[in-house]
């Protein structure tokens, strides 16, 4: 049975507004500097905020600077999220697909680039101890590079206890695909929550992409189905 492995967001939640506003306000503010769409999809999404910080102001930081400036972005982000209430959600379909999931036993898990506070954040607001546990819900620690190292993917494979080569990793950024691709891991599919993200994906990687979970389902054999 092959094992499925998520990022988090633009994955399963569609955030990448909120995520976008809060870092185009924290570099303004701290830098003077504006940010451009190219530069968004490059350099942020997909990444640690130590690697998008160093990107941004064009110097490393201290470990305790770029944990306290990447916090203030987050604090601004999680009040962009609460602000929207009961459309702060899950994507549509993810909730049915992981319901699935789980009365099938077919292994899955999150490989996201947040962070602790963001983790917590979203099992408090999203319910997420529904589908997961801190066990399979792998955020980044610290403790290894991030994406596009494959050391994220690397550690959730072995979580569900699969094999790379037996995983499906679904990704929205170019950081997410390039991280499971340097994992060994033959399966990606796209998902984006804009038509125009969705075509790039399409042009710029040539796999299979999905608006969202909808229309998701499993064979006999754990095997994902989809059509987009």
């Amino acid at each position: 049975m092959k094992g499925y492995i998520f990022d988090f967001n633009g994955t399963l939640i569609f955030d990448s507004a909120f995520n976008e506003a809060a870092w185009r306000k924290l570099v303004r503010d701290k830098g003077g500097k504006e940010i451009s769409d190219e530069a968004f999809l490059k350099f942020v999404h997909g990444k640690s905020n130590d690697i998008i910080l160093e990107y941004f102001f064009g110097r490393k930081f201290s470990k305790d600077e770029a944990e306290r400036l990447g916090e203030e972005k987050e604090v601004i982000y999680r009040n962009m999220c609460l602000a929207q209430g009961e459309n702060f959600r899950m994507a549509d379909g993810a909730e049915e697909m992981f319901a699935k999931m789980k009365q099938r036993n077919i292994p899955y898990a999150v490989a996201t680039s947040s962070h602790r506070p963001n983790v917590d954040f979203y099992f408090k607001t999203l319910h997420l101890e529904r589908w997961f546990s801190h066990e399979n819900f792998i955020y980044h620690d610290g403790t290894f590079p991030g994406k596009p190292a494959p050391d994220i993917y690397l550690r959730a494979a072995a979580r569900i206890q699969c094999a790379p080569a037996a995983c499906v990793v679904v990704e929205d950024a170019p950081a997410g695909i390039l991280a499971a691709q340097n994992a060994g891991i033959p399966e990606i599919i796209g998902i984006g929550e804009g038509k125009e993200g969705r075509e790039l994906l399409r042009r710029e990687w040539d796999i299979p992409v999905i608006a969202d979970y909808r229309s998701v389902d499993f064979n006999e054999n754990g095997e994902l189905l989809f059509a987009d």
